[in-house]
């Protein structure tokens, strides 16, 4: 990790990672109920009804009594209420009785009543089905219930379906994407509420350590993989880092090395190294961040290397193409400004890259900043560039 970034605390967002949340459309209260026409499906009580099967042996069932307004009257308010309003109107006109006789089945009897309000008129099964629209199923079960507890019907459906320990679950899962560190986007000029994980995490490790830490403690309820990635894009706005392209090459043979290594007295020893590395680099940033009027922080670097021409043609891609070297250097200082900052640029056909070339361009720019001080009183000061060879060695 760059030390240069510091650490920062997890918290919760309102609204979390939005751009990984699917907003749902809300739930409406009232079911959709299929659209049905009034239908009598008997000839009770009809002058025809000796011709008709379903007429013998019902003459409780008086349907021809009723008039079409009545029926319209009826299928129009009840068309119009909830599930549960409909049960509730239904075991109005539903009379249920214990069986006279031992049989296994409950006695129902249907009825109706006329626009007027004052007479109820008996009706059979069929033509109770056809004018609900309910099939004799779904009648039964509502009588049997209504029967059997005597309550008036309520709604089972939806609500909250999760677990009796599903509030202390999520909270353990929020307590334990808290523990991690994060740190701060550097690559925006305003300040960024998105916190970055380390490149080396991601939410399926999260997730398998945190089942890890329940099982060692005891604790076997742990949450699914969908249930960690809800509550981590929910409630927190974070991200991961992409993977170090230009790290520094004494932390990666450090860390291989720890990991290699066999011995555990060496491994210490290992550990015990890259972390006073660290430690040195950590300090080196902290004098850079000082404040002293009496020094003069410069900073270089030696940039991608950029292609000569740069273009998406494929003849171009696989030709022979002129790099083009980019050296900045820049006075270090809490406000950047443009005048601090300068660009030394040349191509490979000119000059190669080395020593010699930066360390003429480190001279290049003290000689200019000598000639034009900046606006801070500062002492005159000597310049010295001494040129040490480095040599390296990295095993593969």
């Amino acid at each position: 990790m760059d030390p240069r970034d510091e650490m920062i605390i997890i918290q919760e967002v309102v609204g979390g990672r939005k751009s990984r949340i699917k907003e749902k459309s809300p739930r409406t209260g009232k079911r959709k109920i299929k659209e049905h026409e009034p239908n009598i499906k008997c000839s009770h009580g009809l002058e025809n009804s000796s011709s008709n099967p379903k007429a013998k042996g019902s003459k409780q069932c008086k349907v021809a009594e009723l008039s079409f307004d009545d029926i319209s009257v009826f299928h129009n308010k009840f068309k119009t209420l909830c599930k549960i309003d409909q049960d509730k109107l239904l075991i109005k006109f539903m009379t249920i009785t214990s069986p006279k006789r031992r049989v296994v089945n409950t006695e129902f009897k249907y009825s109706f009543r006329k626009t007027d309000g004052q007479k109820i008129i008996p009706v059979c099964a069929s033509s109770f089905q056809g004018i609900t629209g309910f099939s004799k199923d779904r009648l039964s079960l509502l009588a049997n219930r209504f029967y059997s507890t005597g309550q008036s019907p309520r709604e089972n459906r939806g609500g909250n379906t999760a677990g009796k320990n599903h509030e202390n679950l999520t909270i353990a899962v929020k307590n334990d994407i808290k523990l991690y560190k994060c740190r701060e986007s550097h690559y925006t000029r305003g300040k960024s509420s998105r916190g970055y994980l380390p490149p080396e995490l991601s939410v399926k490790k999260m997730w398998t350590n945190f089942c890890e830490k329940r099982n060692n403690l005891g604790l076997l309820e742990t949450c699914s993989l969908s249930k960690y990635k809800h509550i981590f894009y929910r409630y927190f706005n974070l991200s991961f880092r992409t993977p170090h392209t230009d790290s520094c090459s004494t932390c990666k043979i450090g860390l291989f090395q720890i990991k290699a290594e066999t011995d555990l007295v060496k491994k210490n020893e290992l550990r015990t190294q890259y972390r006073l590395h660290k430690l040195r680099a950590d300090k080196f940033y902290k004098i850079m961040k000082d404040d002293n009027p009496e020094v003069i922080k410069i900073c270089f670097d030696l940039q991608q290397n950029q292609p000569l021409p740069k273009l998406s043609v494929s003849e171009v891609f696989y030709t022979r193409q002129v790099w083009l070297y980019n050296l900045c250097v820049m006075i270090h200082s809490k406000t950047q400004e443009i005048k601090d900052i300068s660009f030394y640029t040349w191509l490979e056909t000119q000059l190669s890259r080395g020593c010699n070339q930066v360390a003429s361009v480190l001279l290049d720019f003290l000689f200019n900043l000598e000639k034009n001080p900046p606006l801070m009183p500062r002492p005159p000061f000597i310049c010295f560039l001494i040129l040490v060879p480095v040599r390296t060695r990295i095993a593969l």
